[in-house]
């Protein structure tokens, strides 16, 4: 019986010596480094990663693109229109004040935002024939759309534009815009915003 669990123990241990010799990596196959040099990582060979491309908004068919930019980009920076920021004229007996609303992403139409206060003026025209816009790019548009309510003293609403004019998008290669207001109790509003960044 001893010889036979002596048999059995040999047979084991030899089985398990020739799986184990059998996964063992061969030392000649194995990439070590030629010198300490070799592990040390330079600046230089590291691969910085692409700025990424993102959607910003679509005018007609064409996507406008703007490049995200990281922190290792260096002195790039996006151009913006100041989308949100409103500017006020106070001529006459009406308070005017416009807020681009989709400068950076327009769609089919440049909205603004028109608000209009007064205490001895009736505010009930029509915005759109009144006001125009136009680019430093040579490029102008009539106003297609007051969206608010009429009368009052204190109306607010949405001032919309053609986006594209003759095929052309109205922003393309400009870095100023104006909005001019004729005829609300002053011959002529203007509000101008620039490209920043």
């Amino acid at each position: 019986m001893n010889s036979y669990r002596l048999f059995a123990i040999v047979f084991i241990t030899g089985t398990l010596l020739t799986a184990c010799n059998s996964s063992l990596v061969e030392p000649e196959s194995i990439n070590a480094p030629a010198s300490v040099d070799d592990l040390i990582v330079r600046p230089s060979t590291i691969q910085q990663p692409e700025p990424a491309l993102v959607e910003v908004g679509k005018s007609g068919e064409t996507t406008v693109e703007v490049e995200e930019v990281g922190e290792s980009s260096g002195d790039r920076t996006q151009m913006l229109w100041p989308d949100g920021e409103g500017q006020l004229d106070e001529q006459g007996f009406v308070e005017v004040e416009v807020t681009p609303l989709n400068l950076n992403a327009p769609d089919e139409t440049l909205n603004f935002n028109v608000g209009l206060n007064t205490h001895s003026v009736d505010l009930s025209m029509d915005l759109a024939p009144l006001a125009k816009l136009e680019a430093d790019n040579g490029l102008g548009v009539q106003a297609i759309l007051w969206d608010a309510p009429s009368g009052g003293h204190h109306v607010s609403g949405v001032l919309s534009f053609p986006a594209t004019t003759d095929g052309v998008t109205l922003l393309e290669g400009a870095s100023h815009l104006t909005l001019t207001i004729h005829d609300v109790d002053a011959p002529e509003r203007s509000f101008t915003w620039s490209i920043t960044g």
